[in-house]
């Protein structure tokens, strides 16, 4: 008898541990880092441009070779902890009159748990999704959050094994082999985001609760972190990298001819060399 009521005991335990556990979760952030940048390019020869500027001259590690799938060409980047990947070309609208070559474009997030417990999270903060199994995989789309300018999505495929998983820590381990290349490149510090509207903005702190907030940086549990700006477009404005020493940084953009503007504690790549794509490198 003693038996049987221990091993009741143990069992109701458990459930109302995984209940409590389950609880935790969807009271949890429903991403956990950013996984993936889209770079759309406007012209074949800003794609291969790119590619070599980043493969080539920075030594960044290639997450995957270039790919055509019709008329368009793919290709990832592993910049430290993110994929960047330029794609193209896709048509570009002006902005302020000017020619856009490249820009940042989609943004992909692992979920916190999973994409099943974060679909659960935006159905409570209230939020609208499309989610898109794929087999084991399911992909959803923050409709409230995805402007013309900047499509976000989180998605179940970040920590796959063998792929992507493994095929990130080898190239991690490469970055650091080389020390970051001839820009000592480490990682990706930041995401600047622009809003327009104060109810956009609105949205994306209602999307990124309960994580901890400094003024306009929100903290993820991984970096990189999010900083949002007033802007005229609702998009992705720059990446702010982190690199070992701004020196040696600012000594080899000079020597190739990349270095932008700079201020107190950091320093921008050339946009004309990065065809618009705001890089700003901080130690």
């Amino acid at each position: 008898m003693k038996t049987f009521l221990f091993a009741l005991l143990l069992a109701l335990s458990g459930i109302i541990y995984n209940q409590f556990a389950v609880d935790q979760e969807i009271t949890g952030p429903a991403i956990s880092r950013v996984h993936w940048i889209t770079l759309p390019v406007k012209a074949p020869e800003v794609f291969d441009r790119l590619y070599h500027l980043f493969v080539k001259e920075l030594k960044i590690p290639v997450f995957f070779e270039p790919e055509t799938y019709g008329t368009k060409r793919y290709t990832g980047i592993y910049a430290g902890n993110v994929i960047l990947e330029p794609c193209g070309p896709f048509p570009l609208e002006q902005v302020n009159g000017e020619e856009i070559h490249a820009r940042y474009n989609t943004l992909i997030f692992c979920p916190y748990v999973n994409a099943r417990t974060s679909a659960e999270k935006l159905e409570k903060l209230g939020f609208d999704y499309t989610s898109q199994p794929n087999s084991s995989l399911i992909n959803i789309t923050v409709k409230e959050l995805c402007t013309g300018r900047l499509p976000v999505h989180l998605s179940d495929s970040c920590n796959l094994r063998p792929e992507p998983g493994e095929r990130i820590d080898s190239l991690r381990n490469a970055l650091r082999e080389i020390e970051g290349g001839p820009l000592g490149f480490k990682y990706i510090e930041e995401v600047h985001i622009g809003y327009k509207t104060q109810a956009y903005l609105n949205q994306w702190e209602k999307f990124l609760d309960p994580l901890k907030s400094e003024d306009d940086l929100w903290y993820l549990p991984e970096k990189p972190n999010l900083r949002f700006l007033s802007s005229e477009r609702e998009e992705i404005l720059a990446l702010v990298c982190r690199v070992e020493s701004l020196e040696k940084a600012k000594n080899y953009l000079q020597n190739a001819n990349m270095l932008g503007t700079e201020s107190a504690g950091r320093i921008e790549l050339n946009l004309e060399k990065t065809y618009g794509l705001k890089i700003i490198l901080v130690e």
